[in-house]
């Protein structure tokens, strides 16, 4: 099942059927690497019904932040922080798992710069200018991990990029030439990004460079 699961991450394939027998497999005593494939299987089938996201929850709450492994707890923390929605009364749970899963993967950096994506990603979003910088440091430094790697997440690369390009675009006052920038690099790593080319023509537009 371990073999198969990984073959759909790798196509982007969601298979509901697929997920619901490994949520079924999954219990305290299987091989970590079955409880993450698992928590992942099940956020990815969250977005396509949302009821997957509480599985993910769950299984992260129970089988994975319990763990005596750091790198076994962060993933857990991070995909408890990715499963909650943004409302307001799971703000506070995301910034700490999140934080939580930051500081025990920092002796894993292929972990930690996904991490630290994510959690740049969450950060852009809020209205505070020191969240958005702390945002920008986490997306800078996701980038050089993920460019000193000897075989480098190309996908990953291409969201810390998307990420950065969205951050400059909509800071006040916007700095479109740095979107643009990165959102040009996002593009040139995954040609199948809708929404960077999407923010690229916003960058665009705001320079009045569209005729």
């Amino acid at each position: 099942m371990i073999i198969e699961a990984e073959k759909e991450f790798i196509r982007g394939e969601i298979n509901l059927d697929f997920t619901n027998k490994l949520i079924a497999k999954v219990n305290h005593h299987s091989p970590d690497e079955l409880k993450i494939i698992t928590a992942r299987a099940a956020y990815n089938a969250g977005k396509v019904d949302k009821d997957y996201f509480l599985k993910c929850y769950e299984i992260a709450q129970n089988y994975l932040i319990p763990s005596e492994e750091n790198h076994i707890k962060a993933e857990g923390y991070h995909f408890a922080a990715l499963s909650l929605d943004n409302t307001l009364e799971n703000k506070s749970k995301k910034y700490h798992y999140f934080t939580q899963a930051l500081k025990l993967s920092k002796n894993n950096n292929i972990l930690y710069s996904k991490i630290a994506t994510s959690y740049a990603g969450f950060l852009s979003f809020e209205n505070e200018a020191d969240k958005k910088m702390i945002a920008k440091d986490l997306f800078l430094e996701s980038i050089k991990i993920k460019e000193s790697l000897p075989i480098k997440d190309l996908p990953g690369l291409a969201r810390a990029y998307g990420g950065l390009g969205r951050l400059y675009l909509f800071s006040k006052p916007c700095n479109c030439d740095k979107a643009i920038e990165y959102l040009n690099k996002t593009i040139f790593l995954k040609h199948d990004f809708p929404m960077a080319y999407f923010l690229k023509a916003n960058s665009l537009l705001r320079l009045e460079r569209i005729a």
